[in-house]
């Protein structure tokens, strides 16, 4: 009877030493999996903020024959709306081009977990609006940090860069 339970304590704490092994791992990829979750949520939100901005940008009234909302501050309002969890930063560089495509490793923040927003009207990076016909470009630049350093190893860096384009062409009579 005694030596039945001495080898149960025996496995109890064989169990123990397993676990304690094995715990930072599954801690480890459980923090993982909760910032790829993180990363793509924040993927989805910065798209939908970057569509949200464009289509204001390009919003027509009939009644008014006017767009209130067709100035890089207008637009920049409605991506701060719509990712209201970020810290945005608008970009502003009148009379230049506006950035063809990625990479826009430039235009990135520094600072993690912030976000800048390139707004540009037909082509330019100007505070001037587009007319009918013409292009509303929103560019959001997200610098992610994840928790652990699983994700960001795979980049090189300490910050995983998030961006969406969104192109819509301004509505109204031309």
């Amino acid at each position: 009877m005694l030596s039945a339970w001495r080898l149960r304590n025996a496995r109890a704490g064989q169990a123990l030493v397993e676990t304690a092994i094995v715990a930072p791992f599954l801690v480890l990829v459980l923090l993982g999996v909760s910032d790829m979750a993180q990363l793509f949520y924040y993927s989805t939100a910065i798209t939908n903020a970057a569509r949200e901005g464009a289509r204001h940008g390009a919003y027509y009234d009939p009644s008014t024959g006017t767009n209130l909302y067709d100035s890089q501050s207008g637009v920049f309002a409605a991506v701060q709306n719509e990712a209201n969890f970020v810290t945005l930063n608008l970009l502003s560089a009148p009379n230049a081009a506006c950035p063809s495509g990625p990479p826009y490793s430039s235009n990135y923040p520094s600072t993690p977990n912030t976000a800048n927003v390139i707004v540009c009207f037909n082509g330019q990076w100007s505070t001037t609006a587009a007319a009918p016909g013409q292009y509303v470009k929103v560019i959001v630049l997200y610098n992610y940090q994840p928790i652990t350093p699983l994700l960001a190893s795979f980049t090189g860096s300490s910050t995983v860069h998030i961006e969406a384009t969104a192109v819509v062409a301004c509505q109204g009579l031309s």
